[in-house]
Formats: structure tokens, sequence, C-alpha cells
């Protein structure tokens, strides 16, 4: 990765309102030394990051060095992989895996200090794809990782991620990702929350992604959303939610939502309950021109609630309540 993507990165977390960063703190603990593994790309007791999962046991800790590694495996056991950080460690490729780079089917797993790229996935070829998915009964615990690059499918969508159990992120970047193609779009170009599925945001980034709903964050009935102190910026949709298509429930807290794009809630859809608190929604555009919400769309018989936050500066207009 470049030097570029983590300026970017910076940049992009930056820009979320200034209340409360200087508060904030994440704190990890270090496992015993007895519990760790380590691989690497030669001399190490593994060599690739799948051989370590094969043998590990509950709570164990697998330090995986600088150097880039296949993905396309699944989780099984509660582990902590922990890398050198986003711009050394990274994980690329999930041919092995329905193309999806990391599968987790374990509680709790924590990945940290990675990078996950290279999920693949092609209209018509049954591939799941998505960077990482965190399947129901499982929970994920994502710190420092930048997950970019990455394809999803049309079916379950989510280009970066895709949750039906619980993911909780914190200081992670979420970048460049596509659900399905733009002749066959998919839900959720960053992250597709399923009907069961929840996520946690703290102190993060999602840019640049794309999908058909929901460019940036797709939210499926029954589905939930809670985020706090995150930038969610330059996503597009071709049909609904440049930034967020909400269809479950989400509370948008400190946060984030700037030149989104979409045809219809350039900004937000929502389609359920949704909270804005101290939040500023300004600059996205809906393309289908007026009455479509260049800041949010919110569809008949469903309530946004927003506490002082704004919603300004949206094209064609800012907030349609339908």
């Amino acid at each position: 990765m470049s030097g570029m993507r983590l300026v970017s990165v910076a940049a992009r977390i930056a820009l979320v309102p200034a209340v409360g960063i200087a508060g904030l703190s994440v704190s990890m603990t270090r496992a015993d030394a007895a519990g760790n593994v380590t691989v690497c790309a030669r001399g190490c007791a593994y060599s690739t990051i799948a051989a370590a999962l094969a043998t590990a046991t509950s709570g164990e800790v697998i330090n995986v060095r600088a150097g880039t590694y296949d993905g396309g495996f699944v989780v099984w056991t509660p582990v902590t992989l922990k890398g050198d950080g986003p711009g050394r460690t990274i994980i690329r490729g999930g041919a092995a895996n329905a193309g999806t780079v990391v599968t987790v089917n374990a509680n709790p797993v924590t990945i940290m200090g990675v990078s996950i790229t290279g999920a693949s996935w092609t209209s018509g070829s049954g591939l799941v794809g998505s960077g990482v998915i965190t399947n129901s009964g499982a929970v994920l615990n994502l710190v420092d990782t930048y997950i970019y690059g990455n394809q999803g499918g049309t079916a379950g969508g989510g280009g970066g991620l895709n949750s039906y159990g619980t993911t909780n992120i914190t200081a992670g970047a979420i970048s460049g990702n596509a659900a399905g193609t733009a002749a066959d779009p998919g839900q959720g170009g960053g992250i597709h929350i399923g009907s069961h599925g929840v996520v946690n945001m703290l102190f993060s980034a999602l840019w640049g992604n794309s999908a058909g709903w929901g460019g940036g964050i797709d939210i499926d009935q029954g589905g939930v959303l809670s985020a706090n102190l995150v930038a969610i910026t330059t996503n597009t949709a071709t049909h609904q939610g440049g930034g967020v298509d909400n269809n479950g429930s989400m509370t948008i807290t400190r946060s984030l939502l700037f030149k989104n794009t979409a045809t219809q809630g350039g900004g937000i859809m929502d389609n359920g309950p949704a909270t804005l608190t101290r939040t500023l929604v300004q600059l996205n555009s809906a393309t289908g021109g007026a009455g479509n919400g260049g800041g949010a769309y919110v569809t008949a018989g469903n309530t946004m609630n927003v506490f002082s936050s704004a919603i300004t500066s949206n094209t064609p207009d800012n907030m349609v309540h339908a």
C-alpha cells in the first residue's frame, strides 16, 4: 500500500467534526508469550495464515509479520490476527474461499494492523466476494485495519465488509470497494449489514466505494448501524443512498457525510428509524433532480431524528420527507 493511501486515511478521518476526539483512546491487551505464534515468509513456525489457523487454539495470538499473504481462509477459532500495521501486513485474494478474503465464523475474533484486499466476484460466476464476511453468531473486532479494492457480489453485496453477525470497527478505513458492477449493481459498496447483522464503528472512515444501493453502507431490514466519529465521503450509488441506504436502523453521532452521490438520497436514503446527533451532512448530491433529497431522503412512514446537526449545501435539496 502506498504512502498516498495512508495519507488519505488520515485526511478523511480528520474530516470528522472535532468533538470529543481528544478524549478518544484505544487500548489493546497483549497476550502472554505462551499464547503467541508467528507467521512470516521464512524462519517462523508458519509461512501462511491458513496453516496457523488450522492448528490454532482458543485465545491464541497469531502475529503476522510484514509481507503479503494469501487470503481465502475461514476463521473457525476465537483468535487474534495481529499484523505489523496496515501498510506492512497485507492479506490479499480470496480464490480459495468463493472469492472472499477472510470469513469469520467464531466469537470473538480480533483482526488488527493489516490491510485486506483483492476479493473477487464476476457477474454470473456464483462467487460471493467481499473483503471480509462476519457470519451469523460470529463477533469480529477490526482494529487499525484497511479494507480496500475488494469486489462483492449482487446477492449479498458488501464489497468491503459483509456483516451478518456483529462487527466492531475501531480506527479503520474502508475504501475503493464495490458491490456488483455498473451493469449488475449490488448493495453496500463499503459495508453491507444483513438482516440480523450489527456494525459498530468508532473513529473510522469510508470513502470512494460504489454500489447500486448504499455506496458507503447498506443496511437490510433488521440490521443495525452505530457510527461515532466516522467520515463517510465520496461514495456513489447508482440508485439510492450514496452515503448510507438504511432499511434497518441507524444511529450516527459526531460524524460527517460529505460529497456522496446517488440518484435518490445523495447522503442518506432512510427507510427505517434513524438518529443523527452532532453530525454534518454537506455537499452531497441526488442526480435524480429536485425532490430526491441531495442530503437525505426519508420515505413515507419513517422518521429521522436530527439533534444538533446540520444538513446543508446539498444538491438539489437538503432533506425531503415523502
